[in-house]
């Protein structure tokens, strides 16, 4: 019994300080002050290691979904200012450039990296980009 209680802390232990080790991973993102699509390929690493260290049991379930729901975030983050930024394009360029991110907001999602609930807040954003976009081109 007491074996049993000293290896459960000790599991629980490591599993701390990898969530710790990866949540430092996360704060590095932010070194240059911002996070951008620079960061996509980092953020793509961070994904698959936190992968990992659930299917070695390094991390329980819970550290996982919540770690995976983090990194989900941060792609949002990251498509958001893409999009934001498209509003000093000019219509042509922001058609095409609004296309590229569609295409890989939605590759993306397809591979896991971004879960259901951002990926909808995000095409609601594009959506609303588009409608406002439309809305101008009207009253010019």
């Amino acid at each position: 019994m007491v074996y049993t209680s000293i290896i459960s802390w000790l599991k629980a232990r490591k599993q701390g300080r990898t969530v710790f080790r990866q949540h430092l991973r996360v704060k590095s993102l932010y070194k240059d002050g911002t996070l951008d699509q620079n960061d996509i390929k980092d953020l793509n690493h961070l994904r698959d290691d936190v992968a990992n260290d659930y299917s070695r049991g390094k991390i329980s379930h819970q550290q996982y979904e919540s770690l995976k729901n983090e990194i989900s975030r941060l792609y949002r983050e990251i498509y958001n200012k893409e999009i934001n930024s498209l509003k000093n394009i000019s219509d042509k360029n922001c058609s095409e450039v609004l296309d590229k991110i569609i295409k890989e907001i939605t590759e993306t999602y397809a591979k896991g990296q971004i879960n259901e609930l951002h990926y909808n807040l995000l095409k609601e954003k594009i959506s609303d980009h588009r409608n406002n976009q439309d809305r101008d081109l009207e009253n010019t």
